[in-house]
């Protein structure tokens, strides 16, 4: 038994050692295997016609040589700088390279944000030509897309409102002349009045009265004279009355009715004075006023037609229909139509007006007809766009700054408007930027005034907005055709002299579409390729770094 436990244990104890050199030797078999793999590659490479490469001639499948290659990349073993490829080019195609070296250095670049935009018309150079009364279109002077001037005749319209409101100013105007001339005459009967009362203080005789005649004071003069005539004969009847019954020749009823009716024609005159003298300064008054009224309803009349687009040269012409008397009799003021064969009627007047009710509607300034919404006679009423006129000699730009920019955009940053199809590119600055977010874009609405002088930039394009933001300083700058990609990662070539050079991976920063700022992996007096990356990366022959095993990066 206790053999039998021996021969167990020497048995164990030879399978041990045989295992771990079973081991160590499929160790070593695998490493040589790998080599000898390696080898067979490098042999292949070199040696098959049926596929010929661009590097035939060159060899870099030897131990010596990736020897050789390890040894030249460990000179940057403390730039901590990360190789993902190397290219080594052939001698032979060296010469039909065009490749350029430059030196690694601080730089800035222009920064732009583009945004989407569209064209919008300048509200301050749109407008939607209204009615300014209702009416019937009887005459369409344009079509949509017809360039106009300032003032040009786009229709012309019929109304009956226009009409009448032409007839109330003419008749406005017409009351305003009648009380200009009612005026003067009531003011000469007021003075006149007082002239003669206070010629009556004075006694006059019946022939110094005589004077008064031809001075105007209308039934005045008649009731006053009478009065004091009939005073000046109580007066005379009454004192001769006296002088008899002093005499006792006269009873002493005879004078008392004498002296009766005298008294009576004394109060008869002072009534009849007192009256004139009210009633000429109440005339006068109530003439000033009528005038007063008249004028601001003439006023109103004429701002009526105003509103209604009547100029000044048609107001002009209704003015000078209102007829003018000849002379100062007055005329009435309700009436134009008055007797005097001298002044024309109203029908005579404006029966050679045909088109007293048309009026013209008018464009306001110079522009384009860019839409239309009346017909030849068709029905308009005042409270209706029918025309809009635009002008594209400036424009309004609307674009919208994403939530993730909206701390590099500010009002009167530069922009660059980029219409497409060949289109020149506008300059021009932020106007206004909207404080408020649009929740449904999630966008911050912008704009910006461009000047539009050739209407290059038509309402409704969509375009480009390049704005500018502050410049970006890099501590390596270099161009964008110096960047390539390989292997999904940015990579930049670096001589390593003899046709050789290293693929190095770089972290890009901010670009202008023209140079790119190097945030890591490159660093400041290297050299790289500027010019003819993209050749080398197309010659096919960047290994990767797996095939550099030894490498420190």
């Amino acid at each position: 038994m206790k053999r039998l436990s021996t021969i167990l244990l020497t048995g164990l104890a030879v399978a041990f050692l045989a295992c771990a050199q079973s081991c160590d030797e499929a160790t070593a078999n695998t490493s040589s295997s790998a080599a000898s793999q390696h080898d067979d590659e490098a042999d292949a490479h070199d040696h098959q016609d049926d596929a010929p490469d661009l590097h035939d001639d060159h060899d870099h499948g030897t131990d010596d040589e990736a020897t050789a290659s390890h040894d030249d990349d460990d000179d940057h073993d403390g730039e901590s700088l990360h190789e993902v490829g190397h290219i080594v080019v052939p001698i032979e195609q060296r010469g039909r390279l065009d490749v350029q070296l430059a030196t690694a250095e601080p730089g800035h670049i222009e920064v732009t944000k583009a945004f989407p935009g569209e064209v919008v018309p300048d509200p301050g150079r749109l407008a939607h030509v209204m009615p300014r009364a209702d009416g019937i279109v009887r005459e369409v002077a344009v079509r949509p897309g017809d360039q106009v001037r300032a003032g040009d005749i786009l229709a012309w319209v019929e109304s009956n409102e226009l009409a009448e409101a032409k007839l109330q100013f003419y008749s406005k105007q017409s009351a305003v002349g009648c009380c200009k001339i009612e005026v003067p005459r009531a003011r000469n009967i007021l003075d006149n009045t007082h002239k003669l009362l206070a010629e009556f203080k004075d006694a006059p005789t019946t022939e110094q009265l005589a004077r008064f005649d031809v001075l105007e004071m209308g039934d005045l003069r008649g009731k006053l004279v009478s009065a004091y005539a009939e005073l000046v004969a109580a007066r005379r009847i009454f004192e001769r009355e006296q002088d008899l019954y002093e005499k006792n020749v006269s009873s002493e009823s005879e004078y008392l009715a004498a002296e009766a009716a005298y008294k009576t024609a004394h109060a008869r005159l002072a009534a009849a004075s007192d009256t004139a003298t009210f009633d000429v300064l109440i005339n006068y008054t109530d003439s000033v006023r009528e005038q007063q009224v008249a004028e601001f309803e003439a006023v109103a009349a004429e701002h009526r037609l105003r509103l209604m687009g009547v100029d000044d040269e048609a107001i002009d012409y209704l003015t000078s229909l209102v007829p003018q008397p000849a002379g100062y009799e007055p005329c009435l003021c309700d009436d134009p139509n008055c007797d005097d064969g001298e002044i024309p009627s109203v029908m005579e007047s404006l029966g050679r007006e045909h088109r007293l009710g048309w009026y013209a509607l008018r464009a306001p300034f110079a522009g384009y007809v860019t839409d239309m919404h009346l017909s030849l006679g068709e029905k308009i009423t005042k409270d209706e766009s029918v025309i809009t006129i635009t002008d594209t000699s400036s424009v309004w730009v609307h674009f919208s700054i994403y939530q993730k920019d909206l701390l590099d955009i500010r009002t009167g940053q530069p922009v660059t408007v980029d219409a497409g199809f060949g289109a020149p590119v506008q300059k021009g600055r932020i106007a206004r930027i909207s404080p408020i977010l649009d929740s449904a874009t999630r966008t911050v609405p912008a704009r910006l005034e461009l000047a539009n002088p050739d209407g290059v930039l038509r309402p409704g394009l969509y375009v480009t907005a390049h704005v500018e933001v502050e410049p970006v300083v890099g501590q390596v700058v270099i161009p964008n055709d110096a960047i390539q990609t390989v292997d999904h990662q940015s990579v930049v070539f670096v001589p390593e002299g003899d046709g050789e050079y290293a693929a190095l991976a770089v972290t890009p920063g901010s670009t202008d579409g023209f140079q790119t700022v190097i945030l890591a992996g490159l660093e400041p007096g290297m050299q790289y390729v500027a010019h003819g990356a993209f050749d080398l990366k197309s010659m096919n022959a960047i290994s990767n770094s797996d095939a550099h095993a030894g490498h420190g990066h």
